[in-house]
């Protein structure tokens, strides 16, 4: 499903502010893994998601997601993969203040090209799967941190995506909280087969998840 080949990613090579954020890294996620990404922070954790997710283009190596090498594909092209085969949860939850919570989960739909009604009954779905269907007519700024990231949750989900990349999902939210968005991602990952990634400091939450890759200054060391 996901392969990263000799992948190193430097910002602003030949420059004295050079920095080798990946070193020749290789690893390979299996279709239908619940897979999780630990390492100290500076390791080279977000910017491997990044990479995964077509977000940024590595210096060297190859990224192939579900047989798909990244690095053939124009701008145009990642953009229309992003929107059909990769869903984010971010750590911030990232939803657009003025939408309410089922314009956000809806929007990714639109951005797919799905008609409005199509893409409102699917969220509408969604938000009922995470269990915040009384809730959608409210803004972000209405939401619980813990609602808000069901809710970025469930937008990940709106297009069906094959993989969904997780950047410290957890990480701004209470124990008690932490573990029922875990528990949710599990879900997901077991019924519907999405493959996931989770980027984490949280050890138990890594215990959870196969296969485990461990980033030591931009370096797999296991």
């Amino acid at each position: 499903m996901i392969a990263a080949k000799h992948v190193m990613k430097v910002h602003a090579p030949g420059t004295p502010l050079e920095v080798r954020a990946l070193n020749d890294v290789s690893l390979e996620i299996g279709a239908g893994s619940f897979a999780a990404v630990i390492g100290e922070s500076g390791s080279g954790k977000t910017t491997l998601l990044t990479l995964l997710g077509a977000l940024d283009t590595p210096t060297a190596g190859a990224v192939t997601v579900n047989g798909t090498e990244l690095a053939a594909k124009s701008r145009r092209e990642l953009a229309a993969f992003r929107a059909r085969s990769v869903g984010f949860v971010f750590q911030g939850f990232d939803l657009i203040p003025s939408l309410t919570a089922l314009e956000n989960v809806a929007l990714p739909g639109r951005y797919a090209g799905r008609a409005a009604g199509e893409a409102l009954a699917r969220a509408q779905a969604l938000l009922a799967d995470v269990g915040l269907q009384h809730r959608s007519r409210h803004l972000p700024g209405q939401l619980s941190g813990g609602e808000q990231q069901r809710v970025a949750i469930a937008r990940a989900l709106a297009n069906e995506p094959l993989v969904v990349l997780a950047d410290e999902p957890t990480g701004e939210l209470d124990s008690k909280t932490a573990e029922h968005i875990m528990t949710l991602l599990e879900r997901f990952n077991r019924e519907r087969g999405v493959t996931m990634v989770i980027v984490t400091h949280n050890h138990d939450h890594a215990r959870r998840c196969s296969p485990v890759i461990v980033l030591k200054d931009g370096s797999v060391v296991a």
